[in-house]
Formats: C-alpha cells, structure tokens, sequence
C-alpha cells in the first residue's frame, strides 16, 4: 500500500493551533500518494497572494476550505490555490495566478495576458454562477441587474455561500500548461466547445475564454472549467 504524502506547512498568518487542525483535515483532503508536499496555509483575504504563489509550493489554502468533502489531486508536481468565494470577489486571483504560472514556466510570458483573461473569467464563473448560483438572465436589464447585485451581497454575507471553496490548479503536461477551475455549483450541461460563439445577448465567458486558449473543456457537470496553453517548443 502506498503512504500518504509528507507535508510541509508554511502558515501565512495562521495560528499554530489553526496548522494543527489544517495538518489532520489534509491528511484526508489530498488525493496525493506518493512525494513530499510544501503547503502554505493562510486566512482570508489579507495575504499577499503574488509573494505566496511565487513560493515552490504544491498548493495554497484557506484555513476557511478545508473540508474533507473536496479531495484535491495535491502533488509535487502541481500547483493547486484553494480560496473562500468571499476572498475569490474581493481580490484579483486571476493576475496573482498568472503570475505563478509565468514563474513556473517562463516560455508563457507571451500569452500571459491571454492566460490572465481566461482565468478572470473562469474565477468569475466559478462564483457567480457556481458556488453564489447567480443566473446570467437576471442582467437583462437595469430592474434585473439591481436584483442580481443585491442577491449578490446577500450570498456572499451568507456563510453557506461565502465560504464554499473555489479551485484554481495548474500542471504542465504533453508539452501544454493546463490550468483548471473547480467549483462547488450545480453545475451545468455545457456545450461542445466548437459551439461555443460570442454571443450579443450577453453570457460570453465561455467563448472568451475559448478565444484565449489552445484547448477548452467542461468536467464535472459543468463545475471544472479545464484550458490549455502550448507550451514553447
């Protein structure tokens, strides 16, 4: 039988009692079998996320998303940032990742505006429509999008909502970077991704993020947004 992972914590303004809890929730969180793990934990909002991603981790944690509901494939090998909704609405996840993955893989600096749209979109997702089940229709109009903001801030100050975890992951492999959004919706019967076209009614994050991307893919019924990016020969 395989042993599980040896992890390294590194707490970024976590308490040590905090790590401790952290330690025995990730021994059942990780779906990683093999290799030793860097995880840095933090709380919230207030990290500075480019310093922390930029660290040779294996993932970064909200202590607030650590349910053993939401196995995560940690390995060495791939870079995994698990934060709250409320944090994902409050900062820009999407440039601080980028920025991670352009460490990690240089040769992407070219695209790395195009990674960053595509990410920005994936996130918005994964928040709004996913974990916050906010519906697109609702903008259709100025009476509509009022609702929709007002919605918007109920759930987020609703635990239940605001601290349902978003996934960002990151792994090179065949020669691309594919990089995956996770999260924790209904989800939804998706397209086939030659379908996908802007559209002038509005709800285009899924063409946007085509448009970016070598490769696009809808998993886990509608809850894992997957793009790839060739890598430089």
């Amino acid at each position: 039988m395989a042993s599980p992972p040896s992890i390294e914590l590194i707490a970024c303004g976590v308490p040590a009692a905090a790590c401790e809890v952290a330690r025995q929730s990730l021994s059942r969180l990780t779906s990683a079998r093999r290799g030793a793990l860097r995880v840095a934990l933090f709380d919230g909002d207030n990290a500075d996320f480019d310093a922390l991603l930029a660290n040779p981790i294996s993932a970064a944690l909200d202590v607030a998303c650590l349910s053993a509901r939401h196995a995560m494939p940690m390995r060495p090998d791939v870079l995994v940032w698990r934060l709250s909704t409320r944090t994902a609405l409050k900062i820009d996840g999407a440039s601080a990742f980028t920025k991670a993955v352009i460490c990690r893989q240089p040769g992407l600096a070219p695209v790395e505006g195009k990674i960053a749209m595509a990410l920005q979109e994936a996130i918005g997702n994964a928040v709004l429509h996913g974990n916050l089940d906010l519906k697109t229709a609702q903008r259709g109009n100025l009476e509509g999008l009022v609702e929709f903001a007002a919605e918007m801030e109920r759930r987020t100050a609703d635990p239940a909502y605001a601290f349902r975890p978003v996934t960002v992951g990151a792994v090179t492999c065949g020669g691309r970077m594919v990089i995956w959004v996770d999260d924790c919706g209904r989800g939804f019967t998706p397209v086939a991704p030659r379908d996908i076209v802007l559209s002038a009614g509005g709800g285009n994050g899924l063409a946007m993020i085509r448009a970016c991307c070598q490769d696009l893919a809808i998993r886990r019924g509608g809850r894992r947004t997957v793009m790839a990016f060739a890598l430089p020969e």
